[in-house]
């Protein structure tokens, strides 16, 4: 059996302890106000952990978050969906031709 190495989640429980062997999972529950991103659970593979471990990030109480415009266009938040695992956001670009040549 592989072994796999001990892991956190900051802001985040999980559901079994340390140590791992391949085939177990650990599932991630996050704080209250904290949203989970990536697996979950998280699997002991026989190289070690999977990829895209879970996170738990701070839930920004549904606000945009700050991209940087396109040369010659805008960005405009149009709505989000928050939830306690997870969080969809669309973003609509609008690009409005400046001069012609």
């Amino acid at each position: 059996n592989t072994k796999c190495d001990e892991f956190t989640v900051a802001n985040g429980k999980l559901s079994n302890q340390h140590p791992y062997f391949s085939t177990d999972k650990v599932r991630v529950t996050c704080a209250t106000d904290y949203i989970l991103g990536g697996l979950n659970p998280r699997m002991c593979v026989n190289k070690g952990w999977g990829k895209d471990a879970p996170t738990c990030t701070k839930d920004d109480g549904g606000q945009c978050i700050s991209l940087s415009a396109p040369q010659d266009g805008t960005v405009s938040c149009t709505g989000m969906i928050t939830g306690r695992t997870w969080l969809v956001q669309r973003v609509l670009w609008d690009v409005r031709l400046i001069s012609k040549l």
